[in-house]
């Protein structure tokens, strides 16, 4: 069986976007790692596309996220 999967790169500014049961941990394990990236914590549904928007203005390229966060980050032609 023959495989293919898309791999991308984190190209240029990254930065996260979830609700705190995931960016707790991102927070620990980037402070352990000893690696810098912005993380923002929402606390609804509605504060997603403001989030990324803003994230978009200032250049960010890159978002981790959350499903919800992706769908939002997708259709804003953002790399998630």
């Amino acid at each position: 069986m023959n495989q293919q999967s898309e791999h991308r790169a984190l190209t240029g500014k990254t930065a996260m976007v979830s609700f705190a049961n995931i960016t707790s941990s991102a927070h620990l394990l980037c402070d352990l790692m000893k690696y810098n990236m912005d993380i923002y914590t929402i606390d609804s549904a509605e504060a997603v596309e403001p989030t990324l928007r803003q994230l978009q203005k200032n250049d960010y390229q890159s978002i981790l996220c959350d499903m919800i966060s992706n769908t939002t980050a997708k259709r804003l032609g953002l790399n998630s």
